[in-house]
């Protein structure tokens, strides 16, 4: 796992969550309901614009997540959905010379060796691999000297790709267990500004003093 991209995501997510707890649920308890109505749509695609970049950047599960996300249109704003939109075909290609090591760690052999021609320039990139044009000798030189060759194409996952998921995988519980802890305090926070801001009850009137009949003195117990 990699400790440094892992702290990358629970600081952004972390980040985030806070931000819309103190915009969202405190400020408009101080007297800035306004300022947050008109800075609600720019925070939100700031949001997005952020995790987006973050996404690119890092590749991964990051990408499936926004790519998730942008289909959400019942659930989130427009702000966050149409940001994210791009993510569907924004994945940058990985650079070719990490693309060859590990497609001939899992071949076992060079390139040159497998395939009669292989195009640098992937034909399409996807979050967790991108597919390259190769073509492939489908007759052995011994059987036909200029053999016969066929087109392919051929999907090769990305560099230290089930690393980079296990990271992923284990970083997003801990900000779901971040946005809980976060929502359990909302809790808290709205009780006590409830109890803090509601009027204070009537006083009861003083109850008028018992007399000495209601205090049970000077009763005397009956002959027998």
């Amino acid at each position: 796992m990699f400790a440094s991209r892992y702290r990358r995501i629970v600081f952004f997510f972390g980040r985030a969550i806070l931000s819309l707890f103190f915009w969202e649920l405190v400020f408009p308890r101080l007297g800035l309901r306004r300022l947050v109505q008109r800075s609600r749509s720019a925070r939100l695609r700031q949001i997005a614009v952020r995790f987006r970049a973050l996404a690119i950047r890092m590749g991964g599960v990051l990408i499936k997540v926004g790519q998730f996300l942008s289909s959400r249109l019942d659930v989130l704003p427009e702000e966050i959905t149409s940001e994210l939109a791009g993510l569907q075909d924004e994945v940058p290609p990985e650079n070719f010379a990490d693309i060859r090591r590990a497609a001939e760690a899992e071949l076992g052999a060079p390139l040159t060796a497998r395939f009669a021609e292989f195009d640098e320039t992937p034909l399409a990139a996807a979050s967790l691999g991108q597919v390259h044009r190769a073509k492939i000798k489908t007759l052995r030189v011994s059987e036909d000297p200029k053999g016969l060759v066929e087109a392919v194409v051929v999907k090769i996952q990305r560099p230290n790709i089930e690393a980079l998921i296990a990271t992923d995988l284990a970083a997003l519980p801990t900000v779901r267990s971040a946005a809980r802890s976060v929502a359990m305090s909302v809790s808290m926070f709205g009780r006590w500004i409830l109890t803090t801001t509601s009027p204070p009850s009537p006083a009861r009137p003083p109850s008028p003093p018992l007399s000495a009949l209601e205090r049970g003195e000077g009763w005397r117990a009956a002959p027998g």
